[in-house]
């Protein structure tokens, strides 16, 4: 395999014959609750499936099952799951773990500085993934078409013909490229590989999924959330085992640099296809910025806007993400209950505090009256005119250390309130400690109260 630094125009997955699957592409239903995993590597389950959800199977390899699932939020979604914890159809019961394998249903914990564990090699499903050397007796019209390895740089003329609505360019990568990045915040996960307490780090594995990709397992991920719209430079290309990959520098929504890394797994037919959907080339008030954040806001509205929100008209419903795109910190629109609320994700405080000197509920009503709060204010008056939507969430990491020398957490707080009351907080209609009092207040997704004082 090439290695040189760049996304790799990968055509087709070539297996020995042994290790192909010798099933077609079945459906399957989940026999005892199951945690879905990007890859079976993760650490960090992408959801839970609960028993009885009925699943298509993508592919097998070893003790572990690629499946593709619905999502009440996210649509689409792919990942995988124990083999012992789906039956397959027309494969019978589903099969027993081996007493005496090592190869168990769970994943492998690595040790402290121990280098990753190589994948097992992927069994895929033929419906799926179409072997690259069709038999003799496979119909011309279901052969995949020839297509050459083309060096990065030279795959792409600068003569482009401008993309129908919602195909764009593919993009070359080429270090110190500004880009502007579209995947979805609430789909840029925390990345423990990079960063730092300074620079927090975030990222996306970017995989294959029948034709197309998924990101962090969400195939429709484009109708996930609001367009990120980070702009950033292309600061790193690299190879790393079987993914590439891109590292972006921008700026995190408290204006601190922050790291943006996309993995692309070699499952991804066509990488510069595919990051053409995921960033546009230039700021993002470019043209073809702008189009696309249009064109995002639009598929949006479909997915959120239901219930009594599906009667607003088309114009009213682009403008309230218009709006709420505009405002500070980071916004995303967010579901919770059915109902509609305009998400920030403030990052990482950048103070660590002790909690020798303070418990968790004096740090927390610190950090709300001196730094959040007045943040929610400053929200709440960019979003005075779109009360259509039920309330705001606020996500905030404040890192602490329990004792000296001790690894820093961080309290994962979040803050969930009626819009109107947001409203009257930035109006200075009530106070913090109202304000609180009426909110929902989690930490670490336990609901908690903190005292404000009056």
């Amino acid at each position: 395999m090439n290695c040189r630094p760049a996304l790799l125009l990968v055509i087709a997955i070539v297996m020995p014959a042994a290790a192909r699957a010798q099933m077609t592409s079945a459906p399957g239903v989940v026999i005892e609750e199951a945690a879905v995993r990007i890859d079976p590597t993760a650490r960090v389950p992408l959801t839970t499936l609960s028993r009885g959800t009925d699943v298509t199977v993508l592919s097998v390899q070893e003790s572990w099952v690629q499946i593709a699932f619905e999502d009440l939020r996210y649509g689409r979604r792919v990942g995988y799951i124990p083999r012992s914890q789906i039956k397959i159809a027309g494969t019978g019961a589903a099969p027993t773990v081996r007493e005496t394998s090592r190869n168990t249903s769970e994943p492998a914990r690595a040790l402290p500085g121990a280098a990753p564990a190589a994948r097992p090699p992927v069994r895929s499903v033929a419906a799926e993934f179409p072997s690259a050397t069709p038999s003799p007796d496979t119909p011309t019209e279901l052969r995949p078409a020839t297509r050459a390895v083309i060096p990065i740089g030279d795959a792409f003329s600068s003569a482009i013909v401008p993309p129908t609505r919602g195909v764009r360019p593919p993009v070359s990568p080429k270090r110190g490229m500004q880009v502007t990045l579209m995947i979805p915040r609430a789909l840029l996960k925390a990345d423990e590989d990079g960063g730092s307490r300074t620079v927090p780090a975030v990222g996306a594995d970017i995989v294959g999924a029948g034709r197309g990709a998924a990101v962090n397992g969400v195939t429709e991920w484009g109708r996930a959330g609001l367009p990120s719209m980070l702009a950033g430079t292309i600061k790193k290309i690299s190879r790393k085992g079987d993914y590439t990959a891109l590292e972006l520098q921008t700026t995190s929504p408290r204006g601190s640099d922050m790291l943006v890394t996309l993995r692309f797994a070699d499952s991804v037919s066509d990488p510069e296809g595919t990051l053409g959907q995921l960033v546009v080339e230039g700021g993002p008030d470019t043209p073809a910025a702008m189009t696309y954040r249009k064109e995002a806001h639009a598929a949006v509205a479909d997915a959120i806007f239901v219930g009594d929100l599906g009667s607003l008209p088309q114009e009213r419903k682009l403008a309230i993400l218009a709006t709420l795109q505009g405002a500070a910190g980071a916004p995303d629109v967010y579901l919770r209950d059915g109902r509609v609320y305009a998400s920030f994700d403030l990052g990482v405080d950048a103070r660590v505090f002790d909690e020798r000197s303070a418990d968790e509920a004096n740090i927390l009503a610190y950090v709300l009256n001196g730094t959040l709060l007045p943040d929610v204010r400053k929200m709440a008056q960019a979003l005075a005119s779109v009360q259509e939507l039920h309330g705001m969430r606020v996500v905030y990491r404040i890192p602490h250390q329990p004792a000296p020398r001790a690894a820093v957490k961080d309290y994962q707080l979040e803050l969930i309130a009626d819009m109107k009351q947001a409203v009257a907080l930035a109006g200075g209609e009530v106070t913090n400690a109202a304000f609180v009092d009426g909110a929902t207040l989690l930490v670490d997704g336990q609901a908690v109260r903190v005292d404000l004082g009056h």
